[in-house]
């Protein structure tokens, strides 16, 4: 483990900030404290940033497969996957916001991943992607099952 610090105008400083979210898009953030001082010249933010540091991360670590870390999905899945991945995540969104509920109670983004991956025709197919239980099955398999049967009815998927 490894921790940087950020300092950022309160005024803003959009040089500093771009350094900031790269950093964090970056590295596998652990923990991001900030603070807020002020003092004569105005005030100012503090980040201080615990990563796992390059040299410390494991290969399973840096594939995203520890919980808590990003994988960038664009990077790892074909074009037509990332579109239907995308698609999914919208349709969740949709759902979330009628429901009042977590996007992540539906479904995580590594199970819609999977699923655009795996392109399920049927509730079971659905099933077999790991904590997709019998619950969500109910409740959401329709709708994620019509998404990913236009996709296929575009063309816009692997062949299989």
């Amino acid at each position: 483990m490894a921790f940087r610090v950020f300092s950022i105008p309160v005024q803003g400083c959009a040089a500093s900030e771009r350094v900031l979210n790269a950093f964090l898009h970056s590295h596998q953030v652990l923990h991001v404290d900030r603070r807020l001082s002020e003092f004569d010249g105005g005030a100012l933010w503090t980040f201080c940033v615990d990563y796992v540091a390059a040299e410390s991360a494991s290969p399973a670590s840096t594939a995203g497969a520890r919980r808590g870390s990003r994988i960038d999905y664009r990077e790892v899945m074909s074009a037509p996957d990332f579109r239907l991945y995308c698609r999914l995540r919208e349709v969740r969104k949709e759902i979330a916001d009628q429901e009042g509920i977590a996007l992540f109670t539906i479904f995580t983004n590594e199970q819609l991943a999977q699923a655009a991956q795996s392109r399920p025709r049927s509730k079971a197919e659905l099933g077999k992607i790991p904590g997709v239980g019998e619950g969500r099955l109910d409740k959401y398999a329709e709708r994620v099952l019509v998404v990913i049967g236009e996709d296929a009815s575009r063309g816009d998927g692997d062949a299989t």
